[in-house]
């Protein structure tokens, strides 16, 4: 349906305020890094600022593409973002941080191509649903098995790519976001329930190839069972925690009063700032995050149920999925509700790459929905 553009200005005015409180708590915490580094209290937020503002052009890029622009071209793009997962193992090109091969440079820039192979690989299986029908009731059994099986097979290859750079959480993401999709377009309940367990059985086998992944188990289990070494970022982010009480440290919602950003709790302005946040806000600032993430993923499921092509109604639910499941992973892995998988909190974690990717996301959302619904 085209016509007059609608926007959800409510959608817009969460994400930005998201990315302001995001880049506000990075300005906070990053100052004494900054000061230690480079001399320079700006460095990492005016960094930070420079890859908001570059995701936002981005978004407002895609957002005024013609609405089947992206459809017509999302194989060609998948294959350029798959390409670019193989090139992190290329020499001179790819880039190893921590014995994990997950960077690129290219001219003095480096990025993580998995960040936007979230965006592409959800759009593609968007597309890759639609085409195979599974939406419908006429299919025969034997035809929509045959559908599981290719799907598995896919997703068996990707995973295989993500264990290859030892990249773990972004592997969860992604399996958890396409099972949700494969369940969201499936009438058939039995093979998503099955999707799942044979998901889960090929976690156990990742899990058991690699020691340091077993040890971030042991972690999970026993937080106390090496204090000063693995479980050091853990007990001082749950420390962190607890020292905010209930209102936040000192006279309560103290903004730059933490503690721990001082060198005390490693990834402070990284995976672990929602422990910050909890430090300076307490309970109810954290809850109150919480809440406004889940407010944001409520709204753009609002917004797909207003879209009538299949194909965009996938992929804004798919993306919504990838936010929240994200968002999920890195606070349950912080306060011990789930094992530590190193994926950053959507709009807060310091980095170029995935805020990018993340905003890049919004723009499809707002282009896919802006042909639909009222205001």
């Amino acid at each position: 349906m085209e016509g007059k553009f609608k926007i959800d200005y409510f959608f817009i005015f969460l994400v930005f305020f998201l990315l302001f409180w995001g880049f506000f708590e990075i300005v906070l915490v990053s100052t004494p890094f900054s000061l230690t580094r480079f001399r320079n209290p700006s460095y990492y937020s005016f960094r930070q600022l420079i890859h908001i503002l570059i995701g936002i052009v981005f978004s407002f890029i895609i957002y005024i593409l013609p609405s089947n622009f992206i459809k017509r071209h999302i194989k060609k793009i998948f294959l350029f973002s798959l390409f670019s997962l193989l090139l992190v193992f290329f020499p001179k090109i790819g880039h190893q941080t921590g014995g994990a091969a997950r960077w690129i440079n290219i001219f003095g820039f480096s990025f993580q191509p998995s960040e936007f192979f979230k965006i592409t690989f959800i759009l593609y299986i968007s597309l890759w649903l639609t085409n195979r029908g599974l939406d419908t009731n006429i299919k025969k059994k034997k035809y929509l098995w045959e559908t599981f099986f290719y799907f598995f097979t896919f997703i068996l290859i990707i995973s295989f790519l993500f264990y290859l750079q030892k990249d773990m959480g972004t592997m969860v993401v992604l399996a958890v976001v396409i099972s949700l999709l494969y369940f969201y377009s499936s009438k058939n309940i039995l093979q998503p329930i099955f999707l799942i367990i044979l998901e889960f059985v090929l976690g156990i086998i990742f899990l058991y190839s690699e020691g340091y992944r077993i040890a971030r188990l042991k972690l999970f289990l026993n937080p106390n069972v090496d204090p000063l070494g693995l479980s050091y970022q853990f007990l001082q982010g749950l420390y962190a925690l607890g020292s905010g009480g209930l209102f936040g440290i000192e006279k309560g919602f103290a903004f730059g009063l933490s503690k721990q950003k001082f060198g005390f709790l490693p990834q402070a302005m990284g995976d672990s700032i929602f422990c910050i946040i909890g430090e300076e806000l307490g309970f109810l600032g954290t809850l109150f995050l919480v809440l406004l993430f889940l407010t944001f993923f409520l709204k753009i499921v609002k917004l797909s149920n207003k879209i009538d092509s299949n194909f965009e109604k996938l992929s804004v639910i798919g993306i919504g999925f990838w936010f929240i499941i994200q968002a999920f992973l890195n606070i349950g892995g912080l306060i011990r509700l789930l094992p530590l998988t190193g994926v950053p909190l959507p709009f807060f974690t310091y980095g170029g790459s995935h805020i990018i990717a993340e905003l890049m996301g919004i723009g499809i959302i707002l282009n896919f929905s802006k042909n639909y619904g009222k205001n």
